[in-house]
């Protein structure tokens, strides 16, 4: 229905660059991300889409779990009327999505530190006295990095990150003692 009404010319996308294809939509799982612009004839059509969509499947459109988000400069009474057109949450800052946050407009740091919380509360959790060499080794490569591969996806870390998290797991493996200070050896 998307493609059939974009190629009639009455829905359009989001296109970064001139060189770079229309983003008009993105579906994963039972999720639907609608791409357009800001207009209530736009958000019209796309309403009327969904209806159509919903009475052909026999699936309903949850409206209590549907958001609408818009670019920063939004004027909140436009955005306030938009979102009513589909009777849903107008959000100003869509955090999250699968876990990760949406929009990557805040500081690196700030965006992995719950990578790095979770990294540090498994390797907490873990009585270190109990594992052999061999068992923390495949602690680390099953459990711990799996924490960021699925970020690590979708975003390139800063290498003083990536750098903080193998420490967190050199110190882990090796271990240390109050009395006495384990060597981490670098292959």
């Amino acid at each position: 229905m998307i493609r059939r009404a974009m190629q009639k010319g009455k829905y359009h996308g989001f296109q970064c660059s001139i060189t770079d294809p229309t983003i008009s939509h993105i579906f994963f799982a039972d999720d639907s991300l609608l791409i357009s612009m800001a207009s209530a004839s736009y958000c019209l059509r796309i309403r009327d889409m969904l209806d159509l969509y919903s009475r052909a499947s026999d699936h309903r459109i949850n409206y209590d779990k549907s958001v609408v988000c818009f670019s920063r400069d939004m004027q909140p009474s436009k955005g306030d009327h938009l979102a009513s057109i589909f009777g849903v949450r107008w959000v100003k800052f869509h955090e999250r999505y699968l876990g990760r946050p949406s929009f990557s407009g805040v500081s690196k740091k700030l965006l992995f530190n719950d990578i790095k919380d979770r990294f540090w509360s498994k390797i907490k959790g873990w009585r270190e006295k109990l594992l052999s060499v061999a068992g923390k080794q495949i602690l680390i490569k099953s459990v711990l990095w799996s924490i960021p591969a699925y970020s690590m996806s979708l975003f390139r870390f800063p290498k003083g990150f990536v750098n903080e998290l193998h420490k967190m797991c050199a110190h882990f493996w090796c271990g240390s003692a109050k009395v006495v200070r384990k060597i981490h050896w670098s292959t």
